[in-house]
């Protein structure tokens, strides 16, 4: 995986795994594509519902959140960039990824 993913810019990849990471929605898509074209050019196949794009869902999204948590004490502000995300995890609160969340991630 590591060969087929050489030339890919921010992917990175681990046993069977790969995660492509981007500064902005715009470079994450201009990066994903390479890594695609990577792999396929690279004759390696992947399931399809393994794939995921960004977060899609609260429980992913508490997941996230629980790691980034960890890390609290050395990231200044921490709770005043994560409200916009922990506004999506609250009950009866509307799932709206927007420009506001996307810099708070």
């Amino acid at each position: 995986m590591d060969t087929a993913l050489y030339s890919a810019i921010n992917t990175e990849s681990y046993v069977d795994d790969c995660l492509t990471h981007s500064a902005n929605w715009d470079q994450h898509m201009s990066d994903l594509r390479m890594a695609l074209s990577c792999l396929r050019s690279a004759n390696i196949q992947f399931w399809r519902d393994k794939c995921r794009l960004g977060y899609d869902t609260v429980k992913e999204l508490q997941r996230f959140l629980g790691m980034a948590d960890f890390y609290r004490d050395y990231i200044p502000a921490f709770a005043q960039i994560s409200e916009p995300l922990y506004q999506l995890t609250r009950k009866g609160h509307a799932w709206d990824w927007n420009g506001e969340r996307q810099s708070s991630f």
